[in-house]
């Protein structure tokens, strides 16, 4: 970012590059672990820095994904001839590092592996305590304020139920008789008999008393 967006002289180095510089005699072994290259800015000019950087990329490039490739090993050889010793020196003890830091992880993990099996064997322990306190307290508690045992005595006889006697029905009333019509007085029959009487004599009296034309 500084040397292509900013403008300034800082060349960028990664894991290989650094294994590359070790490997030369440029850095130490400190100073490549910490990730340092003191004064490569001023042994590399400003104008060479870009491609220093491309080519010092390229080659640590390669050096870490094939550490045992001639051709890697024949341009570190034309940088310096005494470069073998320092690269298996080097590569020996970040595999010494490695084996140490996997042991050391390995015993890490089994031992917060025996921790937590401790911790919950200890807490069921616990917890199988508080329980037979707890039920030994229950067990004193019963013991000293139980009553005695009362016996049992058999259950009383049910009684029946009384059922109510349903009321007889009430007699029914016979029919009234209809009342005989009253009858109409004699004078009042009377009347009608000679009302019909005069009504048969009339007309033959009217015909006996017109005369013929």
């Amino acid at each position: 970012m500084i040397q292509n967006a900013l403008g300034g002289h800082s060349i960028p180095v990664s894991r290989g590059s650094l294994e590359v510089l070790c490997a030369v005699g440029a850095i130490s072994d400190v100073e490549a672990d910490k990730g340092q290259v003191p004064g490569m800015e001023r042994a590399i000019p400003k104008n060479k820095g870009v491609e220093f950087g491309s080519l010092l990329q390229q080659l640590g490039a390669d050096l870490y994904a094939s550490p045992g490739s001639s051709k890697v090993r024949s341009i570190l050889g034309e940088i310096d001839p005494d470069f073998k010793e320092r690269l298996a020196a080097r590569q020996a003890r970040m595999e010494a590092q490695a084996a140490a830091a996997e042991v050391a992880a390995k015993e890490k993990r089994q031992e917060a592996r025996a921790a937590a099996i401790a911790a919950r064997e200890q807490a069921a322990s616990e917890a199988r305590q508080a329980a037979a306190k707890a039920a030994a307290k229950a067990a004193r508690g019963k013991s000293r304020g139980a009553p005695p045992p009362v016996a049992k005595q058999p259950p009383a006889p049910a009684r029946p139920i009384p059922v109510p006697a349903k009321p007889a029905p009430a007699p029914a009333k016979p029919p009234e008789k209809e009342s005989a019509a009253p009858h109409p007085p004699e004078t009042a029959r009377k009347k009608e008999t000679e009302a019909a009487k005069s009504a048969k004599k009339s007309p033959a009296k009217n015909l006996a008393k017109k005369k013929p034309r």
